[in-house]
């Protein structure tokens, strides 16, 4: 589960432009709390992603365009999947 959110946490953040969405969900929350807790003694989040920069761009813009609800829910499918 921490790798999911890890990886997700930064697209549910773009698709509902909600900047503190793990923030606002209880298990969520409760999963950023350890990865806080792992980043404060070894590791960095920016440098685990610094590889990834262009997906995640490239997810980020579509994800800036999707207005309607059934949209964004087919869109999280497809990036779970």
């Amino acid at each position: 589960m921490l790798i999911l959110l890890l990886l997700t946490e930064r697209i549910f953040r773009r698709i509902f432009n909600h900047p503190d969405f793990a923030r606002r969900n209880i298990i969520a929350r409760e999963i950023e709390n350890v990865i806080d807790k792992l980043m404060a003694q070894s590791f960095k989040r920016d440098a685990f992603f610094d590889d990834l920069k262009y997906f995640y761009k490239a997810l980020e813009d579509v994800a800036a365009t999707i207005e309607e609800y059934d949209y964004k829910q087919h869109f999280l499918n497809s990036v779970y999947e």
